[in-house]
């Protein structure tokens, strides 16, 4: 399954805001670019518009209980989740108490691990052009917090000439050796990448990592083969 993806030039979101919400009442959000935390004017979210400091005004909450929340913007990436709870306090809701309820449980401890991304690809592994690889996988360790985002990066060199796989025009472009840009193939912990074709002949360099939506970013995994 081919999901979304971006060649690492669109600017990602970063949503940012309260946890909870009063019924019938609002929640004043942020969005700023997560690289450099500039205010990002004109993203939607929860069918407001960021104005020009970045922030927006979403509501009046109806519904009671967990509102998620993401902002969005063509040309970037879209944001990370927010959860607002909605709740009076005495409804149950957002570990409210409830008349003979059991006292709150501990708060949850904030998460601070990346997560793991393995790739089923053996390392070292030399393939003729008839069997050279098409169909890229790995898989993400569980991860608390959910998984916001996975991508890849394959660079290729033949002789003195590197290149890199573009997701975006779905080819190899030309570049210095040592460089290339990762591209995001999707959110799902099972995941897969089908190249147009099968690769030809030349020395390749695998690697994948992984965001949960806690923006714990994991330490790539890199695995080299050799196509001859």
């Amino acid at each position: 399954m081919l999901f979304a993806y971006t060649d690492g030039s669109e600017p990602l979101l970063l949503l940012t805001g309260p946890s909870s919400a009063r019924p019938g009442g609002t929640a004043t959000v942020r969005v700023n670019d997560a690289a450099h935390g500039a205010a990002v004017a004109g993203a939607t979210v929860g069918g407001s518009v960021t104005g020009a400091d970045g922030t927006a005004v979403v509501g009046p909450f109806t519904a009671r209980g967990d509102q998620d929340l993401k902002a969005v913007k063509p040309g970037t990436v879209r944001s990370n989740r927010l959860r607002v709870c909605v709740s009076d306090g005495r409804d149950g809701f957002c570990g409210g108490a409830t008349p003979g309820s059991p006292a709150p449980a501990a708060p949850a401890v904030r998460d601070t691990t990346a997560p793991v991304t393995t790739v089923r690809l053996r390392d070292g592994a030399v393939f003729s052009r008839r069997r050279a690889p098409r169909l890229l996988r790995g898989r993400v360790s569980d991860d608390p917090s959910g998984l916001y985002s996975v991508k890849l990066r394959l660079t290729q060199r033949v002789g003195r000439h590197c290149s890199y796989f573009s997701g975006r025009r779905e080819r190899f472009r030309r570049m210095y050796c040592g460089g290339g840009s990762f591209m995001r193939i999707g959110d799902q912990s099972d995941w897969s990448y089908l190249l147009p074709k099968r690769l030809g002949r030349g020395r390749y360099v695998l690697e994948a990592k992984a965001i949960d939506n806690a923006f714990n970013r994991g330490a790539p995994s890199r695995v080299r083969f050799r196509v001859k």
